[in-house]
């Protein structure tokens, strides 16, 4: 399981990432594999992630595909359509929860939370299973590693927009943090009859229930002020959270709410949201994680941590409300994601030191960490507790 696997990383060799490909090699794995007459091969571009392979590309649909619902794709001014290719081990994430990602974002379809959706294949198919010689081939390689490895395929419909952390950091306003604490709320409610066995039963390392399995993992940090911080966010984790697992409410959460995976656009000067993409973390865990989740990385992601934090605590709360017993977790939920973050962060690179995205969090998250300490807790459940109370008028 993805579970078994985070618990082997600091002994084993870690799962392989897909083959990479070239940008004729993106061009021909789409046509080989999907119902488009034209894929434009210059516009394709890879974008950075930690296990699985990710594509950008501009192409044209046969016109008799009706993707997996009745909308059509937009058209770009270049009367391109855009999309993604997105490759995954098998390996690492399982077919039967890749079929459960592609569910969910179809489940979403009509509700009020924009997100990507899988396409159909010429199969009729929604996920693609490619051996790493078929990968290959789309390469004009006809090599093969021995053991064949599997990877899930799926083309989705790319989201037009900029990454919220990629603007400017004068428009990340109040407001702004509280439509997106708003709207992860509304994800949150809209999945709340999505049911699927294999997402109900998932055990990914990401999850914070799963969290104290990675103590095993310090010794990667190293650090030894960021290494006593880390040590002491597993024992208030386990103290104050572990004991209140089987009575906190549970249910599907999106799982990784941070500005990478956060889609705005800009009206008339001021940005807003626009939708939500990557469900590669969606679980069936703790509601309570998905606000811990999204406050933690606003605060990574912003110079202001404790204060900007406030209005997109507003915001999901508005959206879905949570109980004391649960809000009453939160500070603990915030540290544990910035503390897991930065630990598999550090201990993903030692593994793979030319991966330089992985490095992306774990300096920021210390630095956070190294804010909520110094600062008194009831400090800054005070400022959250304000918080609770502010009305979207009062946001500015």
């Amino acid at each position: 399981s993805e579970l078994h696997l985070s618990r082997a990383m600091a002994t084993s060799t870690p799962v392989m990432r897909p083959p990479d490909l070239s940008n004729p090699g993106v061009a021909a794995l789409v046509r080989e594999l999907y119902p488009f007459t034209k894929v434009e091969e210059k516009s394709v571009k890879q974008f950075p992630s930690y296990d699985d392979r990710n594509f950008y590309f501009q192409g044209t649909l046969s016109d008799s595909f009706v993707p997996g619902c009745s909308e059509r794709v937009e058209e770009n001014k270049m009367g391109l359509e855009e999309f993604v290719l997105k490759i995954n081990s098998t390996a690492f994430i399982p077919c039967k929860i890749l079929d459960s990602l592609n569910n969910i974002m179809n489940h979403l379809k009509g509700k009020e939370v924009r997100c990507p959706y899988p396409l159909k294949s010429k199969n009729g198919k929604l996920l693609e299973i490619c051996s790493e010689s078929q990968l290959l081939r789309s390469e004009g390689s006809c090599e093969s590693s021995g053991k064949e490895r599997e990877f899930g395929v799926r083309v989705l419909i790319f989201l037009p927009g900029e990454l919220l952390d990629k603007i400017d950091r004068v428009h990340v306003t109040p407001k702004l943090m509280f439509e997106t604490g708003q709207y992860f709320g509304k994800l949150d409610a809209a999945l709340q009859d999505f049911h699927h066995p294999a997402t109900l039963n998932r055990e990914l390392y990401w999850d914070l229930k799963h969290f104290l399995t990675l103590r095993s993992l310090l010794s990667s940090v190293k650090d030894s002020k960021n290494r006593s911080m880390a040590e002491s966010v597993f024992q208030k984790f386990e103290e104050h959270v572990l004991p209140k697992f089987t009575s906190l409410r549970q249910g599907i959460i999106h799982g990784d709410a941070n500005g990478e995976n956060i889609i705005v656009v800009k009206e008339n000067g001021c940005y807003k949201i626009s939708g939500i993409i990557d469900f590669g973390d969606c679980v069936q865990t703790c509601y309570v994680f998905e606000l811990a989740i999204m406050l933690a990385y606003a605060m990574v992601e912003n110079e202001n941590p404790l204060q900007l934090s406030c209005p997109m605590l507003s915001g999901y709360l508005q959206t879905f409300p949570m109980s004391e017993e649960e809000l009453d977790c939160l500070y603990y939920c915030v540290l544990a994601r910035l503390c897991q973050s930065a630990v598999v962060g550090e201990h993903k690179f030692k593994q793979e030191p030319w991966n330089t995205y992985l490095l992306t969090t774990p300096a920021k998250a210390w630095q956070v960490m190294g804010v909520i300490f110094a600062t008194p807790r009831n400090e800054i459940e005070k400022l959250w507790a304000r918080a609770r109370q502010m009305q979207s008028e009062s946001v500015h």
